[in-house]
């Protein structure tokens, strides 16, 4: 569990305090617990020791009687009964663990026994402790047998018998049973749970202090402990038992006979002064840490209760009451952060009023200003819909916000579409002029700008966008174009929509192609104003314009200018032919001729004309109007003969030798 408050964290350095202290007390423990069970391990082997000499003490004692009956034995076969008898008598004088006493002849054959029935007889030459004597062996042990008669465990042991010269005349052995290793194998001042065990050459148990009548006899040379343990004169070690226990175990082999005794203690042996120490240990720490426990508690109760204060008094602020203060006061640390919190929530308070001032004075512009304003979030969603964008739109702040209402037009939705995008990606638009449609399905000219608003963390959070209505700006606009570019009263282009159309013609490749310039004046135009005045001269004009474009209009290529008063312009592109151009003039000075009904008076006008052919008259548009206005003076000095001249007299009358001039056709029309 992770220590995440400031008392488990003291509890937790109380309980870092007293770990070391305990950590030593288990070392000590532990290193207890090895000296101990070295010690149980010396203890084991001492034991075990002490019963090898007790086995060897009663072997010897064996030995002995089986020395002294052999010189008070017959060796003579003639001698059992005699034999018998001395080995009756002695029996019954010897200890109850003397089971028998018998004596061999060399054949095995029996010459003497202590059984009261001397038909039990019975031959010993298969016997291992018989064969041992014969094959020179001055004291042997037999096996672990059981008597038939009394179902009692027994082992024999031999000796031979022999003459003065040392020759083997008889063998004689003694049974001794069992029960006396048995009792021999006392635990009293053993540990509790010990267990003695003796095992002969062959690791049968002979004797053993813990169930010995079931474990007695039983063949234990297959365990690799036991094995072990025969192979070695003594030995010491933790090993597990036939039983499956693990005991402390010392070993010891007798002198007389090829026997081991082994002594087993519990392994918690070493334990239990470990188990004293532990406990008292125990209870040292457990006082210790419970005092550290206590201590720390009351501390850190000074601590923590002034900051779960401070934790509720900064909800409270979160909460957004910002005039709440906290009344914790000390004059420890946790006071000086009381103070700092309340110095933070006076300057969060104060910050907070200038931010709602701020807000309230945007809020006041945003709805003040005449420039719609939209801001959305990155779904396109509405977030702000100011009163300037519902007068333009038509759609009201309830209808727009939440929502992406459609004021795109279709074919605007792509680069609409895009500048969302630049501004999405940090960009800044400005002054972009578009095409919006109201909720009335009316479209409005619109300039948009646009840029990204942020999150307190810094991340692009939607855009802004202001919206300025241009309809009536673009309106007056193309008026002031018109204005510039057409003559207010024909409605023909005027001199400056000239200059530019027809020095586009000439620029670039247009430079070496034919176009022709006509420039006419209307003969007796201020004997009109003068005498019906300027009404009816400015509606003559309008007539005029209107016969020059019903004049031309099959031709489509013909373009028709006012360059003031009562001058006006035809060019024709692509035409250098003078023959074709008079066509066009003839036509229109006849169409001049006819009388023009104006306000109950009939009027009648005529016209001059002069030409000049690009790029022989000129390559530039100053230079082909003065050639053609130098034509058109000629026509009219020639009058009423040549109404009509080319451009090629202008240039014979500002250079060359002066000629007569070409009549290329002509008819002064005459006011009537």
């Amino acid at each position: 569990m992770l220590l995440r408050t400031i008392r488990s964290r003291l509890l937790g350095l109380v309980v870092a305090t007293v770990f070391p202290f305990f950590a030593l007390i288990c070392g000590g423990l532990w290193s207890q617990l090895r000296d101990d069970q070295n010690q149980a391990v010396e203890h084991a082997l001492d034991e075990a020791r002490l019963l090898a000499v007790q086995v060897d003490d009663h072997i010897g004692s064996l030995e002995n009687l089986l020395t002294g009956l052999s010189h008070a034995v017959s060796t003579g076969l003639a001698d059992a009964e005699a034999n018998d008898a001395l080995l009756r008598q002695v029996k019954d004088e010897l200890p109850d663990y003397i089971s028998n006493i018998l004596l061999f002849a060399p054949d095995g054959s029996n010459i003497g026994t202590s059984f009261e029935a001397t038909d039990k007889r019975f031959y010993a030459g298969d016997r291992a402790y018989f064969q041992q004597v014969i094959a020179g062996q001055r004291l042997a042990i037999g096996d672990v047998i059981r008597t038939k008669l009394t179902g009692e465990w027994v082992v024999a042991l031999a000796s031979p018998v022999k003459d003065q010269t040392g020759r083997l005349r008889t063998v004689i052995a003694i049974g001794t049973k069992l029960d006396r290793f048995q009792d021999a194998l006392r635990t009293q001042r053993l540990p509790a749970g010990s267990v003695v065990r003796i095992i002969n050459q062959k690791g049968i148990v002979v004797a053993q202090s813990d169930g010995g009548q079931n474990w007695i006899g039983r063949d234990l040379s297959s365990s690799d402990d036991v094995a072990e343990i025969l192979t070695e004169k003594e030995s010491s070690a933790i090993t597990v038992w036939p039983d499956h226990i693990k005991r402390i175990t010392g070993s010891a082999r007798a002198h007389r006979v090829p026997w081991v005794v082994s002594v087993g203690f519990p392994t918690n042996v070493g334990l239990r002064a470990m188990f004293s120490h532990l406990t008292w240990g125990g209870i040292f720490s457990s006082i210790s840490l419970l005092a550290g426990f206590a201590i720390a508690w009351m501390l850190s109760g000074r601590i923590v209760g002034p900051l779960r204060q401070l934790q509720r008094d900064a909800l409270a602020l979160a909460n957004g009451d910002l005039t709440h203060r906290t009344t914790v006061k000390s004059d420890e640390e946790v006071g000086n952060l009381a103070a700092a919190f309340n110095r933070m929530a006076a300057s969060i308070e104060r910050r907070q009023f200038e931010l709602q001032e701020s807000k309230n004075t945007l809020a006041a512009v945003i709805d003040a200003s005449p420039v719609g304003i939209v801001c959305s979030d990155l779904e396109r969603r509405i977030v702000l819909w100011n009163p300037a964008a519902e007068k333009l739109y038509g759609y009201s702040a309830a209808e727009a916000i939440g929502t992406s209402v459609q004021i795109v037009p279709s074919e605007g939705q792509v680069e609409s579409f895009e500048m969302y995008r630049r501004a999405r990606n940090g960009e800044t638009i400005r002054n972009e002029e578009v095409l919006r449609q109201r909720k009335d399905g009316s479209l409005v000219h619109v300039k948009v700008a646009a840029a990204p608003m942020y999150s307190p963390e810094g991340a692009i959070s939607g855009v802004a966008w202001a919206h300025q209505d241009i309809t009536e700006r673009r309106k007056a606009q193309a008026q002031l174009e018109r204005l510039a570019h057409f003559d207010p009263l024909t409605g023909l282009p005027n001199r400056l929509s000239l200059q530019k159309i027809l020095g586009r013609l000439l620029a670039g490749e247009g430079s070496r192609r034919p176009i022709s310039v006509a420039l006419f004046d209307l003969d007796s135009f201020k004997d009109v104003n003068d005498t019906l005045g300027h009404s009816v001269g400015d509606q003559l004009l309008v007539d005029v314009g209107q016969r020059f474009i019903e004049a031309t209009k099959e031709r489509a290529n013909v373009q028709v200018f006012r360059l003031g008063g009562d001058e006006f312009v035809l060019v024709v592109p692509e035409c250098g032919d003078p023959r074709l151009i008079s066509e066009i003039i003839d036509a229109v000075l006849s169409r001049l001729t006819q009388n023009f009904e104006i306000n109950e008076h009939s009027v009648r006008v005529g016209g001059s004309a002069g030409i000049a052919i690009a790029p022989n008259d000129g390559t530039t548009v100053d230079e082909l109007l003065a050639n053609a206005d130098l034509a058109l003076y000629q026509a009219n000095e020639w009058r009423p003969h040549a109404p009509l001249l080319s451009a090629r007299a202008s240039r014979a009358s500002s250079g060359a030798p002066r000629a007569r001039p070409r009549i290329d056709a002509g008819l002064c029309a005459k006011r009537t």
